[in-house]
């Protein structure tokens, strides 16, 4: 057996598990929904007694490489084979180019058990990927009798989770969304109420809430705090924002339970977060 040094592996990151198709998937969502740009999926295709399986390497960002253990399989109907159509198509609708590849059952090992050689790297940006493109195919070959849900978006969709953006969110709500899954509800509410109190501590308008609180705050050309725009016309945009949420989200909420999903509970936090931003940017009126 030849000695592997150190110098000889590729050196680049691997994730998921081999044969194991849900780690797979997810490490595909997971670069997707964290923001990084996925330029070139290279599908490694391997057939060993009969079966056909695949793994991916991955051209990231500025030139970093990622591998994505075996936990895909083609030509049956099981979970490999789903969570491979799922895998594709989340690349197929980020704009991913997908080169395939005929790789030897020991590339595959080596790839599984995270040893790559920079020699397996250069032999597959030396070889020539398959041609005609047969990737789509994996995904026809299984939906052959369901063709509607060969991209259906709203599957998509739903394959991503409801996670926080942390970096747009106003620093005096933080506290409410480490937790905001929890009880959504009640962090919604309490975001609500603490904007109301802010508004009333720098305005000083007293006996007035909601709507009629932030008419006072923001509307006319009178109001105690503004922005400092110069088209008068998206002063008063964003001034509507606050009676509009409140009116369209608040006031429901507060009026009667909410049943809500954890994305719909996310979208109605953003809004308010939004209020916050424009509220911190807000400035007092000078006297006239």
């Amino acid at each position: 057996m030849t000695e592997i040094k150190q110098n000889d592996l590729a050196g680049i990151q691997y994730y998921g598990l081999a044969g194991v198709t849900s780690q797979c998937v997810d490490a595909i969502k997971r670069l997707i929904h964290y923001g990084d740009t996925i330029h070139e999926a290279k599908l490694l295709t391997c057939r060993s007694d009969g079966s056909t399986y695949h793994a991916l390497i991955l051209l990231i960002n500025y030139g970093e490489k990622i591998a994505v253990k075996s936990g895909f399989a083609s030509g049956y109907t099981g979970t490999g084979a789903h969570g491979f159509a799922r895998a594709l198509q989340l690349l197929i609708r980020h704009n991913v180019k997908i080169n395939e590849y005929e790789v030897a059952e020991d590339l595959i090992d080596r790839l599984d058990s995270s040893c790559l050689l920079a020699s397996d790297l250069e032999q597959l940006e030396s070889g020539k990927s398959l041609r005609p493109e047969r990737y789509r195919d994996y995904i026809v070959d299984l939906y052959a009798n369901n063709l509607p849900n060969l991209y259906d978006n709203e599957v998509l969709y739903n394959e991503f989770p409801a996670s926080i953006p942390y970096g747009l969110i106003d620093v005096r709500i933080i506290d409410l969304v480490l937790d905001f899954f929890q009880d959504p509800d009640a962090r919604l509410m309490t975001a609500y109420r603490r904007l109301e109190n802010l508004v009333k501590e720098r305005t000083g308008i007293k006996g007035e809430n909601g709507q009629k609180l932030f008419s006072k705050a923001f509307q006319s050309k009178e109001s105690v705090l503004y922005w400092d725009d110069e088209d008068q016309g998206e002063h008063a945009s964003k001034a509507n924002m606050f009676s509009a949420i409140y009116g369209t989200y608040r006031n429901p909420r507060a009026h009667k339970e909410a049943q809500l999903k954890e994305k719909d509970c996310l979208r109605e936090l953003l809004l308010i977060n939004e209020l916050y931003l424009l509220e911190g940017k807000a400035i007092k009126r000078p006297p006239s």
